[in-house]
């Protein structure tokens, strides 16, 4: 940008020369390194009737415009200011149109080609920058459908994790169900038993009972027929 700037400090002082050189006579310029560009700003918008209008109206913006970006691309050059790529590209191209307007074939012809030099980098810039944005939006894909894949994945395990556990509830209230009607029958069959035994166990009491008393009533019997002999 330095470089840019000694360029077009030179074609200033060399329009000038041949231009306005009374006006150079009065500031006290009498080199390139007199003034620094955007010293020349208010001179050229002074003397704007001495510069040649059908050459700014082909550049097709207003001569303060231009001077206006150069005095920005001064302040940038001094302060060593992080511009953009597009933006340094606005200051060539209009550094190329100050060198046309004043007429400095060698300077515009060096801007010329630093212009496409540069537009061809930029070009450069933006077509890696697409690139990568697209290998970018292809990745953020890749990662959505991931994500998507595992989601289906854990729902499907969280599914089968219930139906399994459905299955051995299932089992486990069968192995319950079985075990209570075994208990219940095996109940049973005993209840049955005892039933029988206490039945059994009166039947024989009733017995024993009538058989004592048929006894007792012989034993009498024999002791009545003992007193009759007597």
């Amino acid at each position: 940008m330095t470089e840019v700037q000694a360029l077009l400090e030179r074609s200033c002082f060399a329009h000038g020369q041949t231009t306005f050189w009374e006006e150079l006579r009065r500031r006290g310029w009498d080199c390139p390194e007199s003034a620094e560009l955007n010293a020349w700003t208010p001179v050229f918008l002074e003397q704007q009737a001495k510069v040649n209008p059908e050459l700014v109206a082909q550049r097709g913006r207003p001569l303060s415009e231009i001077m206006n970006s150069l005095r920005h691309l001064r302040h940038t050059a001094v302060h060593r200011i992080r511009v953009t790529a597009n933006r340094v590209f606005q200051f060539i191209c209009d550094a190329e149109n100050l060198s046309i307007i004043l007429g400095d074939c060698g300077s515009s012809e060096r801007l010329a080609d630093l212009r496409r030099s540069l537009e061809s980098t930029i070009d450069d810039i933006n077509r890696n920058k697409d690139l990568l944005e697209s290998r970018h939006v292809e990745t953020l894909k890749h990662l959505a459908d991931e994500r998507a894949k595992l989601l289906r994945q854990e729902e499907a395990a969280h599914e089968h994790l219930l139906a399994e556990d459905e299955k051995y509830q299932a089992r486990v209230t069968a192995i319950l169900e079985s075990n209570w009607k075994s208990a219940n029958a095996v109940a049973g069959d005993s209840l049955e038993e005892a039933d029988s035994n206490v039945g059994d166990g009166l039947s024989q009491d009733a017995a024993n009972g009538s058989s004592s008393r048929s006894d007792s009533r012989l034993g009498m019997v024999t002791k009545e027929d003992d007193n009759k002999a007597l």
